[in-house]
C-alpha cells in the first residue's frame, strides 16, 4: 500500500491530480495511516477547484470504514447543506445512519430514495421493513417511558405507510408490535385503541399468531369484536387459534357456555398451551376439578412410563 501511495502521489503532480490524491488517501488508509489519509484529502481539495463534493464523499466513506460513524455523519450533513440537490449524499447518509442504527433517520430518507430511485424498489421496501422492525425491537427492550406508552406506540403505527403494511414480510413486525402492546397490562384503557388497528391489519394479512393476539386485546366494543371473529370462522371453521380467540372473546362478553365450546373445539384441532390453560381455568370456575387437572396433565407432555413411586408417607 505504501508503494501504491508513492506512485499515486507521483501521478498527482500531472493531470488527473484529484483522482490520484483520492486513490492515495485510500492507500494510506489501507496502510493504517489515518492522519496521512486525511492530509491527502486536504491536498486533494487544494489541487482541484470544485472538488469539495468528491473529496467529501470519499472522506465520509473512509470514515465509515474506520467505524468513525459520528464523523461520517458530520461530513455528510456538511455536504448536504452545501450541495442540497446532490442525491448521492443521501446514499452516503443512508450508510451512515444504518451503521449508527438511527432507524428514524433511515425512514426519513426513504421518500428521497424512492423519488430519485437511489435504490431498487425491492431493496427500498426491505430497508423500510427492517427499519420498522428495529424500531419495534428497540421499543420492546427500552426503558424509556414512551416505549411503554400505548398511545405513543400507536402514533408510530399510524405513521407506517399503507404500502408497507401490505407487504407480507411486515407480518413479523406486526406480531412483535402487538405483542409488546399486549405486554403493557397496566394500560387496559389504551389497549382498546390497539384492537381496531389489529383488526384492520388482520383484514389484510391472516396470521395465526396475530389472531391469537387479537383475543388478548380488549376493544371498545367487545360485541363487535366477537362478531368480527365469528365472521372469520365462516372461512376457517377448523382454525385452532381462531377458535381459541373466540373462546376468549366469549369470556369477555360473559358467554361462558360458548367459550367452553370454542375452547374445546380448539383443543380438538390443536393441543396448544394457551387453550389448555384457558380450559383449566374455566373448568375450575365451574368446579370441574377432574377436567381441570386433566388439562394440567396434558401440559406435562407425553404419558410417562409406568414406574414405582413412593407411598404418601415417604
Amino acid at each position: 500500500w505504501k508503494q501504491s501511495e508513492k506512485l499515486l502521489l507521483a501521478g498527482a503532480q500531472g493531470k488527473g491530480k484529484l483522482i490520484n490524491y483520492l486513490a492515495a488517501a485510500r492507500a494510506a488508509q489501507q496502510a493504517g495511516n489515518y492522519q496521512h489519509s486525511d492530509d491527502l484529502l486536504v491536498q486533494a481539495v487544494k489541487s482541484t477547484k470544485g472538488s469539495e463534493l468528491a473529496v467529501g464523499l470519499q472522506q465520509a466513506q473512509l470514515q465509515i470504514e474506520r467505524k468513525q460513524y459520528e464523523q461520517s455523519l458530520a461530513t455528510c450533513l456538511r455536504l448536504k447543506k452545501t450541495f442540497p440537490k446532490h442525491q448521492y449524499i443521501n446514499n452516503m447518509l443512508l450508510k451512515t445512519y444504518t451503521k449508527l442504527e438511527d432507524w428514524q433517520s433511515v425512514l426519513a430518507l426513504v421518500p428521497a430514495l424512492k423519488k430519485y430511485k437511489l435504490l431498487p424498489s425491492k431493496e427500498t421496501i426491505k430497508l423500510e421493513i427492517k427499519a420498522y422492525d428495529e424500531l419495534v425491537n428497540n421499543m420492546a427492550n427500552s426503558r424509556n417511558a414512551s416505549s411503554k406508552d400505548p398511545k405513543a406506540l400507536l402514533e408510530m403505527w399510524h405513521k407506517i405507510p399503507k404500502r408497507t403494511l401490505k407487504q407480507s414480510d411486515f407480518v413479523q413486525v406486526a406480531q412483535k408490535f402487538f405483542g409488546h402492546l399486549i405486554s403493557l397490562e397496566d394500560q387496559p384503557s389504551d389497549l382498546k385503541v390497539g384492537e381496531a388497528e389489529l383488526r384492520q391489519f388482520l383484514s389484510i394479512h391472516w396470521d395465526h399468531e396475530l389472531i391469537r393476539q387479537y383475543g388478548c386485546l380488549k376493544g371498545k366494543d367487545s360485541k363487535r369484536q366477537l362478531l368480527f371473529a365469528k365472521d372469520q370462522l365462516k372461512q376457517r371453521p377448523n382454525d385452532a387459534m381462531l377458535l381459541l380467540t373466540l373462546g376468549r372473546l366469549s369470556l369477555l362478553n360473559e358467554q361462558f357456555d360458548e367459550a367452553l365450546f370454542y375452547f374445546e373445539s380448539s383443543l380438538n384441532q390443536e393441543s396448544h398451551c394457551d387453550t389448555r390453560n384457558e380450559l383449566s381455568r374455566l373448568y375450575m370456575a365451574k368446579n370441574d376439578t377432574v377436567k381441570a387437572l386433566e388439562m394440567v396433565r396434558l401440559g406435562l407432555g407425553p404419558a410417562l412410563p409406568n414406574l414405582p413411586l413412593p407411598s404418601a408417607s415417604f
